[in-house]
């Protein structure tokens, strides 16, 4: 057996690999590959070109949606939610006479 030790395996396994990706580099089918990846490229630069204007569309139309938000709450000068002192503050003055008792 040539190889008894795990250093050795881990050599012959190295060489099969470079071996198979030289075989890959120099093969005439290479060039078919390649160009597969370079399409491969031009797809995937597109889609991540769509996916930005996409993206960039959206945090424009939650802009938008803030805005509007914004605007009509800043419209009423009185808080949406009426704050806890301010209704006992209004319930005294409709009726001063409970409370004095």
């Amino acid at each position: 057996m040539p190889f008894t030790s795990p250093f050795g395996w881990v050599l012959l396994g190295a060489a099969l690999l470079a071996g198979w990706l030289f075989g890959i580099a120099f093969s005439p089918q290479s060039r078919q590959l390649k160009k597969r990846f370079r399409e491969r490229e031009v797809i995937i630069a597109k889609y991540k070109r769509e996916m930005e204007k996409a993206l960039v569309k959206a945090r424009e139309r939650v802009r938008q949606l803030e805005q509007e938000r914004d605007g009509a709450a800043g419209a009423t000068d009185e808080p949406a939610v009426p704050q806890p002192d301010t209704v006992e503050a209004e319930a005294e003055a409709a009726a001063p006479s409970a409370r004095k008792r």
